[in-house]
């Protein structure tokens, strides 16, 4: 069952704040450990070496929340265009049947099963960075280190601008 500490981060809202130099120590590992398994949208398990050399970003979201479902969207046309070059990878708050459901209708992204002790481990994580709700994502380069959405822009521009 969702804790009343992690409803209140899950329904408080996406915002960052002052807690942005702690983001720049953010590392791909504080939010998943190489031994947490992660399924492609099909539910079957993939080698972590399948994120050897690629971005990242890590997308917190639930099919209860209004404006992730709008974020999403964003997500998954930007995605399309940039695929060979990231990976997404849900950490949603739903499970079983909902979660199924949703991953359905993203093909190409991954997800990380939900359960109560990385509930409380990513929350925890999730307010010492400055991240309080969903939707929201976390950005990292090819080594796991963390970058910001204007980096993130520079990484993948859209149509008609350069690569930086």
């Amino acid at each position: 069952m969702i804790t009343i500490g992690f409803l209140m981060f899950a329904l408080s809202g996406s915002i960052f704040s002052a807690a942005s130099l702690h983001q720049r120590n953010l590392h791909l590992l504080d939010f998943i450990q190489k031994d947490t398994p992660i399924y492609n949208a099909t539910g079957e398990q993939v080698p972590i070496s399948k994120f050897d050399n690629k971005c990242i970003q890590l997308y917190f979201t639930a099919t209860f929340c209004g404006p992730c479902k709008y974020r999403s969207a964003i997500i998954q046309k930007h995605h399309q265009s940039y695929s060979t070059q990231y990976e997404v990878i849900v950490l949603s708050w739903d499970e079983g049947d909902k979660l199924t459901e949703y991953m359905s209708k993203k093909p190409h992204w991954h997800y990380v099963k939900y359960d109560i002790k990385l509930v409380k481990q990513l929350n925890r994580k999730a307010h010492q960075s400055g991240r309080t709700g969903i939707p929201t994502y976390i950005n990292f380069d090819i080594n796991g280190n963390y970058y910001d959405f204007n980096q993130f822009n520079k990484w993948f521009p859209k149509e008609g601008q350069k690569k930086h």
